[in-house]
């Protein structure tokens, strides 16, 4: 599934020196799981950190400006999609009024994240009878 890293510079916690930072998000398996690796040339000091669900913030900001958002384009299903409202609703627990809006949006072509997260979201979509794809820019 879709996945998305960048790579920028960082100061090692250890000895101060410039060292760097690869990080990503990718879809693996139906979640979501993101990794920070850092490492510096001057002490040789390593940090791996990684976890699953909501990518961080800092990382999501980073993947975004490198990489760009990802959109996700529907038809309006038959019914009136209470599919994607019931998907949409369990995916974010929010109010039914914000579901109704992220579904609004979704129809719009307003609805953007990282590769990961749009993926995530089709995943389940399409598993709840949606037809919906994902869409780069």
């Amino acid at each position: 599934m879709g996945g998305e890293g960048v790579r920028y510079g960082v100061t090692c916690p250890e000895c101060g020196g410039a060292g760097s930072c690869t990080a990503g998000a990718a879809l693996m398996g139906g979640q979501i799981e993101w990794s920070y690796e850092t490492s510096c040339p001057v002490c040789g000091s390593q940090v791996a950190h990684c976890g699953r669900g909501t990518i961080p913030e800092d990382l999501r900001v980073r993947l975004l400006a490198e990489h760009g958002p990802t959109g996700l384009r529907a038809d309006r299903p038959p019914g009136g999609g209470a599919a994607a409202m019931k998907v949409l609703r369990a995916q974010s627990g929010g109010t039914p009024a914000a579901t109704k809006a992220t579904w609004e949006g979704i129809l719009a072509g307003r609805w953007s994240g990282t590769l990961a997260e749009a993926e995530q979201l089709a995943l389940r979509l399409r598993a709840g009878g949606v037809v919906v794809v994902t869409v780069r820019g």
